[in-house]
């Protein structure tokens, strides 16, 4: 990998029992029966991969990662791939990389493991 960031985003839900007032999500969100239900942080995810890496590799590695989400009970909400862009700066002396940007929840504890996968990776 030649980057990657990820970004804890922040949302809104409704309050139980008040119409149309938002509060910041903390995490916890109230069910039909109004029991507490827990809710896994928002994030963002941004990747840029070498454009010399062969494509078989490089859905080889985002498979490596989308599965450490789903092993951690996460859910992938959307996947964006950008393709072959200009970096604004070098990175490890590359001009260019391949942009792909996922949106999901996920636990606190696979972030350590996708941020180690993406260090370690050579892709």
């Amino acid at each position: 990998m030649v980057g990657l960031a990820i970004r804890r985003k922040t949302r809104t839900i409704p309050t139980p029992g008040a119409t149309g007032d938002t509060t910041p999500c903390s995490g916890q969100r109230f069910g039909a029966e109004g029991r507490e239900e827990k809710d896994m942080p928002l994030y963002e995810l941004g990747i840029i991969v070498d454009p010399e890496v062969p494509p078989e590799d490089e859905t080889s590695a985002m498979e490596r990662l989308e599965g450490i989400i789903t092993e951690a009970d996460g859910e992938m909400l959307g996947k964006d791939t950008w393709g072959r862009r200009q970096l604004a700066y070098p990175i490890s002396k590359k001009n260019y990389g391949v942009y792909h940007f996922w949106r999901c929840n996920v636990g606190g504890g696979a972030l350590e493991r996708l941020s180690f996968e993406m260090r370690t990776n050579d892709v």
